[in-house]
């Protein structure tokens, strides 16, 4: 993994800066896809991702990676409220699905992380989405399609 991705992983603030001035691109990613801003989200490094905003151009909050999931999408499994409002605010698409069909809202409730939910939800997300989660097995996904 590059510097600039280990102290976004770590939250360093600082050795980000210095990397940045130094010429370090901050589109770069790992072998799963993963940029600075993921890094940051998945760790809920907040003041990080409030720092990677004004170096980041402005189509890369939704940068996905290689299972399509966004920084949005790290924040609210992990249940980093703090983050997931920062990604909020600086305007994460809320609709965007990873490979399975899952939106940040299903990572908030799968997870059981009330206060990123009622976050997304206050957004006025798609409640009744479904993902497309093919480690179902086929009398799961047969039961499910019965119940609707």
């Amino acid at each position: 993994m590059r510097a600039i991705l280990w102290s976004a992983w770590f939250g360093h603030i600082p050795v980000l800066k210095a990397l940045i001035n130094a010429g370090a691109s901050t589109r770069v990613t790992n072998k799963q896809g993963l940029g600075v801003l993921h890094c940051a989200a998945e760790n809920n490094h907040v003041n990080l991702i409030a720092f990677i905003f004004d170096a980041l151009e402005p189509h890369d909050i939704n940068k996905q990676d290689i299972n399509e999931r966004t920084a949005l999408h790290s924040a609210a499994e992990g249940g980093h409220f703090e983050s997931v409002v920062r990604l909020l605010e600086a305007k994460a698409d809320l609709h965007k699905k990873d490979k399975a069909g899952m939106t940040a809202v299903h990572l908030a409730a799968k997870n059981g992380h009330i206060d990123v939910l009622k976050a997304l939800l206050m957004q006025g997300v798609e409640v009744d989405d479904r993902d497309v989660d093919m480690s179902r097995n086929k009398i799961g996904n047969s039961l499910e399609l019965l119940r609707s």
